[in-house]
């Protein structure tokens, strides 16, 4: 979804099919889970800097978030994608019914970014 301000999250709720959902942002937060992240983090807005820094709580939250750092190591990158596939519905073992992506081309994007910066 394309928004025009980061005073705060868009709260547009989209629909395809039976499915609807307000995420919006870099990591596709959803209004009420980027609520508690603002209030526990004191947030001011809905800015890329800060969407970043919620994104690093969900992966501590996890519990994942030395592997994300190792992330170089596949098996490190492998644990933090399992990790955190309840938060992020596209990756590998997410409960949610919803197309994902497997761990070893999850893995080669990471990789071919790497490389090129």
């Amino acid at each position: 979804m394309r928004f025009y301000s980061y005073v705060d999250h868009p709260r547009e709720l989209r629909c395809s099919g039976y499915l609807c959902s307000d995420a919006a942002g870099r990591y596709q937060f959803l209004s009420t889970t980027w609520d508690n992240l603002a209030r526990r983090l004191g947030l001011s807005d809905f800015s890329p800097e800060n969407q970043d820094r919620a994104a690093v709580q969900l992966i501590k939250d996890a519990g994942v978030y030395s592997s994300v750092v190792n992330a170089e190591d596949y098996d490190n990158f492998a644990r933090a994608a399992y990790g955190v596939s309840t938060t992020w519905a596209s990756f590998p073992g997410s409960p949610y019914g919803q197309p994902v992506y497997s761990t070893s081309h999850l893995y080669g994007k990471y990789k071919e970014f790497l490389n090129r910066y």
